[in-house]
């Protein structure tokens, strides 16, 4: 990880727990209306903020994040949710084997240019990119 000082303030901190859930939101109307019935892969979804946001509109999903804490975390509060760690800039997926990303705030805590190329091997050819960033 390429900004691993600004990551660790990230953890301290834990600023993500008070973003608004809103993206998330208008991400699932967006699909919806798409009729998107396929794996939806939230990377470094932290502790499961938006966990049960997709949960409840009944997306495939997995969540994935670089800390081992994190997903214990996440896990912990959402046991019937399945997560993995993985590394943005080497995704454990087949090329254009994932039908949806959705990653808030995090491009500018790694190599911006091994995420996307990662991000963009595994999408499909049509599928759907979902970025924030501050």
């Amino acid at each position: 990880m390429i900004q691993e000082k600004l990551y660790q303030k990230y953890l301290a901190w834990r600023h993500r727990e008070n973003h608004p859930t809103l993206y998330a939101e208008r991400f699932i109307d967006f699909l919806k209306k798409e009729e998107f019935f396929a794996l939806l892969v939230d990377i470094w979804c932290g502790d499961g903020r938006d966990v049960n946001i997709f949960a409840k509109a009944w997306f495939i999903s997995l969540w994935i994040d670089y800390s081992e804490k994190e997903i214990s975390l996440a896990h912990q509060k959402f046991p019937l949710q399945k997560f993995e760690v993985q590394n943005v800039e080497k995704l454990q997926f087949s090329d254009n084997s994932v039908w949806a990303f959705f990653m808030i705030n995090v491009i500018h805590y790694v190599d911006q240019k091994k995420a996307l190329q990662e991000i963009f091997r595994t999408l499909q050819p049509k599928g759907y990119f979902f970025i924030h960033f501050n």
